[in-house]
């Protein structure tokens, strides 16, 4: 299963989730995120492979749970809970 791949939505996955799957099967799991409304997914959390060369093991497992970066051909706007988003 070295070659499998999990995409994940919605909350972000428990890092002993992601890491005893890693180590028992070598399968990854991407975290994403999305609503209904805006297309399913609008983020994607893909490592980029010269940013592990860079980090940490416990660096990249906690990066690993964040939601991503925007796909491409998005736009996306982020505001603060609270403040005037015009």
């Amino acid at each position: 299963l070295s070659n499998t791949c999990l995409v994940c939505g919605g909350s972000e996955p428990p890092i002993a989730l992601m890491r005893g799957l890693w180590d028992e099967t070598g399968a990854e799991i991407i975290h994403s995120y999305g609503s209904t409304e805006a297309m399913a997914i609008t983020t994607l959390n893909f490592f980029k492979p010269w940013l592990k060369k860079e980090l940490s093991e416990e660096e990249i497992w906690d990066l690993k749970k964040k939601q991503g970066t925007v796909v491409s051909g998005l736009d996306i706007k982020i505001v603060e809970k609270d403040v005037d988003s015009a």
